[in-house]
């Protein structure tokens, strides 16, 4: 199986207000954007991992916008201190604990996508976890 994730642009109409210029770069979406992406405007597969899990927040938060409750400067702040998404509340702590994962401040520490895929598929194989 192989799995693209990929940003081509075309959600910037919607939250045009949600976009963040880095050191003079084009404008990127501040509420999906890893540590690193915001301090040093460094993008790797580890900050697409980042904003997977924020992908991942949206979808069980249903629709909710990350960091609802702040405005840009507090969500930069927020994100440079160390702080991410709280658990929205319909999210199975199994699959938080994952969003946290890729939420790790340091790059390094994050998932792999393929370790991602193996943490789902091990969701799946549990009886609690059943999706229909």
């Amino acid at each position: 199986m192989s799995v693209a994730s990929a940003d081509f642009g075309l959600a910037r109409g919607v939250y045009n207000s949600e976009y963040y210029k880095v050191r003079g770069e084009d404008f990127l979406p501040l509420r999906w954007l890893a540590p690193e992406c915001i301090s040093k405007g460094v993008f790797s597969s580890k900050s697409d991992v980042w904003a997977f899990g924020i992908l991942m927040y949206e979808i069980v938060g249903m629709g909710q916008k990350p960091y609802h409750n702040m405005d840009n400067n507090q969500v930069l702040v927020h994100v440079k201190n160390g702080g991410t998404p709280a658990k929205p509340a319909y999210c199975p702590d199994q699959l938080y604990k994952i969003m946290q994962l890729c939420w790790a401040y340091e790059k390094e520490q994050r998932p792999t996508f393929a370790d991602i895929l193996t943490m789902f598929e091990k969701l799946r194989d549990k009886s609690e976890f059943q999706v229909s």
